[in-house]
């Protein structure tokens, strides 16, 4: 039906129809403005040809880069871009490496922006696999209709290569800048840790003018090693197409034909050359897997010159390890040993790192900001072990610690210790600052609380301690005072000398038929006793440090020799002084004899010096200037509190096998001429020691001593350290057989010891330090090559065996294969002849076949 419309009317319709035209177009535009889609292209950016050593299909490389080079137009990709690697004909012979990641997932695109994706294709080593081909097609999609393919076709194609000297790899560096970047010799190892972005540097060397064609690249496993850059730059170039620096790993200098269509196939269209020395390429890379692993990174340069095929023949020599972190596995502990000290005593900081992993791992660091009031001791005594060459030197006084550059072998652990000190009271509660590896946080830190007490109340004053002795043998020369023989380490200072004008010497007397020395002053003695005793007339003089003692004695032997007066008029006179004071006359003995034997005499001190206590000795009577007296055996006592005895610990050995024994013993020492009683410590063994199955416990010492196997918590108590004998210490010991549950270098650091007489040694000679290094055993392996033979064939059986320790070699390791004889007999081929990189040990047997 037509409907007529007055013109009256259509004038009035026209603005409306006009104003919805106009408000549909602009729903139009919106919704093309929102689909919008990026317009994404792809194109291969690795060589297609790839290959196996021409000679001997099991060396040289087998796995070979394949990339693909993702871009967008002036409109951002719409989110992710996933690529995929599609194979479009079937062989056997050539794949993608098993377990490697396809597809490839890339970040979003900027506009105007790429990125590369990486893969891993692989030939399988066998010799029928040359000249074989495969086709393929890369896809890229970021989620809008449609795919972007590479141009097809294109094929991967094995060759036949040579291993060719003239390129080669001269260096491997990393770090997480190009300024810090450092080398990495052959076989040597870097730590990478996961989430972290690294630059890796190959440098190497090709013929001075360079190839055709060239390609470098390091094994980087797609599944751990995210390639994010690379920029390549070479001396060497008359390509017209490629020039240095460049941002691809593949150097087409000729312009290579890849259309398998094309009678050029496989052959250069233009001229140039790229390469020459150095090459270095250097990768940007992200490590995205792999934790606890060590991948193998060997090295390619593979070229086309000369109408043959190359790679470099330092291919294997030239392999580095990448060791994969996970910084968060790694351990760090700390402890106070004692965690309970008085004021002014000493206590063992020690720290221990662990490495889970099942290989070394360097550049661990750690600060240590010591609590306000605690201080390094003086000496600043620490110690290392199981960290490698690491930095660790505090100063005394100290209030913060700085341990870097550590090393820990494979499942092992580090020990570094140092004394502290505290001089007041208090709870003093230590965390570190986070424990690094190679300037990356592993989010561990560690605690622990030391207690500051009053000191405990002193031990009660033992009698007739030795403070110093004066003997005369062996003869300490003429004309000069004797020093000590011995002075307790609680005297600060022991001295002898003789004033007046009498001749010294240190001279033999007979006596009861026996020589001995003694201190022999002739002449210079006063004929009567008028005045004395006088400070101004000859005398003997000992001065001692008497601090830490009172009721200080002397006693010595004695004996005159030439012409005294008679007894009645002979005196022999000992006196003393506190503290530089007044002398006080001790004894006045009258009518002793010349050429009477030796005799011994005791005096006490009229009162003991706070700080110093002087002891003189005159004689009165000499007739003529041949009147001798001599002295000897000069030994002061006094009550205090005795020298605190020594605690010393050693392993023997000191490195054994996970699972074996050593014996950990104990020295116990004595300084004093009194037995310490009561002895006692503690000892709690570190992670991964025990006491042995047949703990094998022995003492001389008495007391309680009974370690059970499998403690790891030794207690010995009430035991009795012999006195000293003459100049010879006491001593006795204790020990028992401990084994390893797991490898790795350990220190042990023991409680204070403590007796009843001198309470606890919190000082430096309190605690026994020890170390003990635990290997793991070696580890085989066998492999046939080939593993299918013909009957009478030759196969060549390898025997590899590896040592997982990272600091000790393993001396004496055997093992015996039992060829089987079912369901043939193998035996050992007449050639070619063993070979054994296991020296010194003799080769193995030859190569084993079938017959």
């Amino acid at each position: 039906m037509n409907i007529r419309m007055s013109p009256r009317l259509q004038r009035a319709v026209r603005p409306v129809r006009r104003n919805a035209v106009l408000v549909l177009l602009a729903l139009m535009g919106s919704l093309f403005a929102d689909t919008a889609s990026a317009v994404l292209s792809i194109r291969p950016i690795a060589w297609n040809i790839i290959g196996l050593d021409s000679n001997n299909v099991t060396v040289g490389p087998n796995r070979f880069p394949g990339a693909a080079r993702v871009c967008t137009d002036a409109t951002p990709s719409n989110g992710a871009i996933t690529v995929t690697w599609n194979w479009t004909t079937a062989d056997a012979f050539i794949g993608l490496r098993a377990g490697s990641q396809n597809p490839v997932l890339l970040p979003a695109l900027a506009a105007n922006s790429c990125a590369d994706a990486y893969f891993e294709v692989e030939i399988v080593r066998n010799a029928s696999a040359y000249d074989h081909t495969r086709r393929y097609r890369i896809d890229a999609d970021d989620a809008d209709p449609g795919l972007v393919s590479s141009a097809v076709p294109r094929e991967i194609y094995v060759e036949h290569l040579i291993s060719q000297s003239r390129n080669a790899v001269t260096d491997i560096q990393f770090g997480t800048s190009i300024p810090s970047l450092v080398s990495v010799a052959a076989g040597g190892s870097m730590n990478l840790v996961v989430g972290n972005t690294y630059f890796i540097r190959l440098i190497g060397g090709t013929a001075t003018q360079g190839y055709e064609q060239l390609e470098t690249f390091i094994g980087f496993k797609n599944t751990v090693f995210r390639i994010l850059n690379v920029a390549s730059t070479f001396p060497a170039d008359t390509s017209a197409t490629v020039s240095s620096p460049t941002d691809v790993l593949y150097l087409d200098g000729c312009v290579w034909e890849n259309d398998i269509n094309s009678p050029n196939y496989r052959s250069c269209l233009s001229t140039g050359k790229t390469g020459g020395a150095p090459v270095a390429i250097t990768y940007q890379v992200q490590i995205i897997s792999g934790a606890g692993t060590t991948e193998t990174l060997n090295s390619l340069f593979h070229d086309f010159s000369g109408s043959s095929y190359h790679y470099n023949a330092d291919f294997s020599s030239s392999v580095r390890f990448a060791n994969i972190l996970d910084p968060t596995t790694s351990t760090i502990a700390k402890s106070f040993t004692p965690s309970t000290i008085p004021v002014g005593g000493i206590s063992t900081l020690s720290f221990v790192i662990g490495n889970p992993n099942a290989f070394s791992v360097s550049g661990y660091s750690l600060i240590d900001n010591l609590p306000a009031g605690v201080v390094v001791a003086t000496p600043a005594t620490t110690s290392t072990s199981g960290c490698g060459t690491p930095t660790f030197a505090p100063t005394a006084g100290a209030t913060s610690l700085n341990f870097s550059n550590g090393t820990v072998g494979a499942n092992s652990s580090c020990t570094f210790t140092v004394q502290v000190t505290s001089a007041a009271t208090a709870t003093y509660n230590n965390t570190t600052e986070f424990l690094l590896i190679d300037g990356i946080s592993t989010t561990h830190t560690a605690s622990a609380s030391l207690i500051v007490n009053n000191a405990p109340a002193p031990p009660a004053c033992t009698n007739g301690l030795e403070l110093a002795t004066w003997r005369m043998e062996p003869a300490a020369g003429t004309g000069t005072p004797p020093t000590f023989t011995f002075k307790s380490n609680r005297v600060s200072s022991a001295t002898a000398s003789y004033t007046g004008t009498g001749t010294q010497a240190i001279s033999t007397v007979a006596q009861t038929g026996s020589a001995v020395n003694y201190w022999q002053v002739t002449g210079g003695w006063p004929a009567n006793n008028t005045g004395f005793p006088n400070a101004g007339a000859p005398y003997y003089e000992f001065v001692l440090d008497t601090t830490n003692f009172t009721g200080v004695q002397i006693a010595f032997d004695y004996t005159v020799q030439g012409n005294w007066a008679s007894s009645n008029n002979n005196h022999l006179y000992v006196y003393s002084s506190a503290n530089g004071g007044a002398f006080s006359t001790l004894s006045d003995t009258v009518g002793f004899f010349k050429n009477d034997p030796f005799v011994n005499r005791a005096d006490t001190a009229a009162t003991t010096g706070s700080s110093t206590t002087t002891f003189r000795i005159n004689a009165v009577g000499q007739q003529q200037v041949t009147a001798a007296f001599f002295i000897d055996n000069i030994v002061f006592t006094g009550c205090g509190v005795p020298q605190q005895p020594p605690l010393t610990k050693a392993f023997n050995p000191t490195t054994i096998a996970v699972g074996a024994t050593s014996t950990l013993t104990f020295t116990l020492g004595n300084e004093n001429n009194i037995a310490l009683t009561g002895a006692a410590f503690t000892d709690a063994l570190p992670s991964g020691l025990q006491v042995a199955a047949t703990p094998a416990a022995t003492s001389t010492c008495g007391g309680t001593w009974a370690p059970t196997a499998a403690s790891t918590t030794l207690t010995f108590s009430g035991g009795t350290i012999p006195a000293r004998v003459g100049t010879v210490n006491g001593s006795c010991t204790l020990s028992v057989a401990v084994t390893a549950t797991s490898p790795g270098a350990r220190t042990n650091v023991s409680g204070p010891i403590s007796t009843t007489q001198t309470g606890t040694n919190s000082g430096p000679t309190g605690f026994g330090t020890a170390s003990l290094t635990a290997i793991s055993p070696p580890v085989i392996a066998k492999q046939f090559s080939p593993s299918t033979i013909l009957s009478g064939g030759v196969s060549t059986l390898t025997f590899t065996i590896t040592n997982p320790n990272p600091s000790n070699a393993i001396a004496g390791v055997a093992f015996t294969d039992t060829f089987p004889v079912l369901p043939a007999a193998m035996v050992v081929a007449a050639a070619p002849l063993p070979t054994n990189t296991c020296s010194p040990g003799p080769p193995p047997p030859a190569p084993a076949r079938f017959r």
